[in-house]
């Protein structure tokens, strides 16, 4: 079938009507199995959303569409997967409907195995499939489908698994926003201080991340910094941050290595055996031009192109581990970069740290 843009899903009248029988149990005198001896529907928890369809099936495509607006929501139907690409970079959909197979007499499911590969991470997708070709339904699940239906569909299931995703979608980015709520508290303002710019670029990634810097004015020639990147994405990472951030906060800095130690030991205590996190710490002295530093599993930090790299193993992964400290000289220097692995790796938040020094 062409690459062709689909159907707006702007169907209704007497067409409508004749073609709606492609589904079991619509109402009326449907005798499907999800619908009430009288062949009405029943009742779904409905989170409206934007959906996108693809069927090279213009009667599949109208059949979903009427379904789909009826329950509220709003329906893209396109007729191919190069269609649903399109569709799909030019506007974020909340669910995605699609058929496995395009190419008359193919039922490999290629196409549709190939267009879920490619959808994944992003909006949940539901593959369309033959009823009884559990092999092409295993495959789908495996490439990134949330989940199945076999044709023809029953309107009733179809609707409880698109409520259901949907459901689940609305908590994750309930989740999500909670978790960027309480990782935008955790980060602190750079402080003014003589003989140092601070610059921080921070970039949350779209699934939040464990970023956590923050700074320590211990006298107004000392400052303390650090960079921290915790294990695991969401709400887990979040709790993870403000965990690192207390002990912290309420450590004493002027004892650094014995302070990373504590805190070393204290996260490993307070988190599962899983959980972990790297770090660059530092201390620079403007009077003595020296920087104090400890790299725990974290990238390594740029001092004019100098690299501090690391010289311990991560935080929490381990209970009894002391942490080794390196000094270095900041005379004639003029910046320090510290940054995190999102700015190498996609998908995690970016975080830069900058020290200018004044010559």
């Amino acid at each position: 079938m062409g690459d062709g843009g689909g159907l707006e899903a702007d169907f209704g009248g007497e067409l409508a009507a004749e073609r709606v029988e492609l589904f079991e149990g619509l109402g009326g005198d449907g005798d499907g199995e999800g619908g009430e001896e009288d062949g009405t529907m029943k009742a779904i928890h409905i989170v409206s959303a934007l959906i996108l369809a693809c069927d090279d099936n213009p009667d599949i495509l109208l059949a979903l569409s009427l379904l789909l607006r009826g329950a509220g929501h709003r329906v893209k139907t396109v007729a191919s997967p190069g269609a649903a690409r399109e569709a799909v970079a030019a506007t974020p959909y909340d669910l995605i409907l699609t058929d496995m197979n395009f190419t008359r007499d193919t039922t490999s499911g290629e196409e549709g195995l190939a267009l879920i590969s490619e959808l994944r991470g992003g909006a949940p997708v539901i593959a369309m499939t033959a009823w009884g070709d559990i092999e092409l339904t295993v495959q789908a699940m495996q490439r990134g489908a949330v989940d199945f239906l076999t044709k023809p569909f029953d309107n009733q299931h179809l609707l409880e698994k698109v409520a259901a995703h949907l459901q689940k979608r609305r908590a994750k980015e309930e989740e999500l926003d909670l978790a960027r709520k309480v990782q935008q508290r955790l980060l602190a303002a750079p402080p003014a201080m003589a003989g140092v710019s601070i610059d921080v670029r921070f970039e949350p990634a779209n699934e939040v991340g464990g970023d956590y810097y923050d700074f320590f004015v211990l006298r107004e020639d000392r400052l303390a910094f650090l960079l921290a990147d915790v294990s695991g994405k969401g709400i887990p990472a979040a709790l993870m941050m403000a965990n690192l951030q207390a002990l912290f906060r309420a450590g004493d800095h002027s004892q650094p290595q014995v302070l990373l130690t504590q805190i070393n030991r204290l996260f490993h205590a307070a988190t599962t055996e899983t959980c972990y996190a790297t770090l660059f710490y530092g201390i620079w002295d403007r009077t003595e031009q020296t920087l104090l530093y400890a790299n725990c599993g974290h990238p390594a930090g740029e001092l004019d192109g100098e690299e501090l790299s690391s010289n311990n193993t991560v935080i929490g992964m381990f209970g009894h581990v002391t942490i080794a400290m390196d000094a270095v000289s900041t005379a004639g220097r003029k910046k320090l970069m510290v940054y995190s692995d999102g700015l190498t790796d996609e998908g995690d938040d970016v975080t830069v740290l900058t020290l200018g020094f004044a010559g």
